[in-house]
């Protein structure tokens, strides 16, 4: 009876190698597939796609900066994830890592943050971060604006944003400016009149010029 145990073993060992080789040739960079979560670490959680692990790192569960995997994902759990990127490893027992994202397959907040949050917008965010040169609000999750120390002091002299607010704390806003380019949103304190459209930036940038840098030859 025992021989029957261990060949049933190594044909359902056969068959989970059989099943991993031909998901292998599934696996490539960009493809979006199926995946049970098995494993929940502080720097990500491993995905089993079937019969092959990947990572779904924290950064690549959302466009949210700072989310916890434990917050986002349970072991057991099906998602769907996109592969980002196949590395070679020096590992024998895993050849190769496997990178996997989330927030690839979400939209990127910015797409929307004209028409949903346009110059002049009040908005009662939340302060994620604070700075010397300032307090970081989130509007929405994975857009982040700044208020300027300045801003925050409203003529006081303050030392360091912390004597206004802490992290944590919510605070009304209102869209100054929005800077498509680099990705910044300049927030104001309160109801503002002083807010600049896009337009505006546009035309400051052009008139400003492209940056001009010295090179040798000048």
């Amino acid at each position: 009876g025992d021989n029957l145990v261990v060949s049933r073993r190594a044909l359902l060992e056969e068959e989970a190698k059989g099943r991993a080789e031909k998901m292998r040739g599934k696996i490539v960079p960009g493809a979006v597939l199926p995946g049970v979560v098995v494993a929940v670490k502080d720097f990500g959680a491993f995905i089993d796609l079937g019969g092959i692990e990947g990572l779904l790192h924290a950064s690549e569960l959302g466009f949210s900066r700072g989310t916890r995997p434990s917050e986002v994902v349970a072991i057991g759990q099906q998602l769907t994830v996109q592969v980002l990127k196949i590395e070679k490893t020096d590992d024998p027992k895993r050849p190769e890592r496997i990178s996997l994202s989330l927030k690839s397959m979400e939209r990127d907040p910015w797409d929307d943050v004209g028409a949903k949050f346009p110059s002049g917008t009040q908005v009662t965010g939340k302060v994620v971060r604070i700075e010397q040169f300032g307090a970081f609000v989130e509007l929405a999750p994975g857009l982040e604006g700044l208020v300027h120390v300045g801003e925050l002091a409203a003529g006081k002299q303050l030392r360091h944003p912390r004597e206004i607010c802490k992290v944590g704390d919510n605070l009304t806003v209102t869209v100054l400016a929005l800077d498509h380019e680099r990705h910044r949103i300049s927030l104001g304190v309160g109801e503002r009149s002083d807010v600049v459209s896009q337009e505006d930036m546009d035309a400051a940038r052009a008139a400003a010029g492209p940056a001009r840098f010295g090179t040798l030859g000048d």
